[in-house]
């Protein structure tokens, strides 16, 4: 695994090696590339390292949606009826009836 090295070094070092040289941020002369899975989506903050290409930009995509849940979570609107499994309203009557609520 070569990182963050000049793509000449990992070059060099790629043909020299036996085994399959694997570069992140050490230019195109590797055997393989790696990236990041948050940094391929643009799950960052926006600012990345030069080595970096965002495939997409889902970080404020992301939050809006978790904004959204915690906002149907807080008003109860979320679970619903669609979201919920249901139990026979006999087998929910013998339920209930076995339990003593305060």
């Amino acid at each position: 695994m070569l990182e963050g090295v000049p793509d000449i070094v990992s070059e060099l070092i790629t043909r020299e090696v036996d085994i399959p040289a694997i570069g992140i941020g050490a230019g195109p002369a590797t055997d393989r590339q790696v990236l990041a899975l948050h940094d391929v989506l643009g799950l960052g903050s926006g600012s990345y390292p030069k080595f970096v290409r965002p495939y997409a930009s889902l970080a404020d995509e992301a939050t809006a949606a978790l904004e959204r849940h915690v906002a149907d979570v807080t008003s109860s609107d979320f679970p619903g009826e669609d979201e919920s499994d249901d139990v026979l309203d006999e087998i929910a009557a013998v339920m209930f009836r076995s339990r003593k609520f305060v």
